[in-house]
């Protein structure tokens, strides 16, 4: 008899903890985010650069390959978050790019040890520039 009460009490333990967590995860809401990670950051941004009279351009392509004024930055992409990503050069210095907006970005140079603001350039505003 204890035993089939102990059965009876570790069943309905059981149904209760389901039908709380399922009750649980039904309520919480995941907003899928608009922009995907790597979307935030693709695109072409400008800047002006330590020792640079001119404005500086840095591309993101979808495939994480960086170019600064149509030249590859050599190097890897370690981690990267919704507002952040870490670019490792082949010098082993790190890029820290942190989103602070969709249209402005800043660059942390560990090289440098500066941290540099971009705007994001639309498309028609390279070619204007040109």
């Amino acid at each position: 008899m204890a035993k089939k009460k102990h059965l009876q009490v570790i069943l309905g333990l059981s149904m209760l903890a389901g039908i709380t967590g399922s009750f649980f995860l039904k309520n919480q809401k995941v907003q899928a985010p608009t922009l995907s990670t790597k979307s935030k950051f693709i695109g072409s941004w400008k800047g002006h650069f330590i020792n640079q009279s001119t404005e500086t351009i840095l591309e993101i392509s979808p495939k994480m390959e960086f170019f600064l004024n149509n030249l590859p930055i050599e190097g890897h992409l370690l981690k990267q978050s919704s507002s952040k990503l870490i670019f490792e050069d082949h010098y082993g210095y790190q890029l820290i790019f942190t989103l602070t907006s969709n249209d402005t970005l800043d660059l942390y140079d560990d090289a440098e040890e500066k941290i540099y603001a971009l705007q994001r350039v639309v498309a028609n505003q390279i070619e204007n520039e040109s």
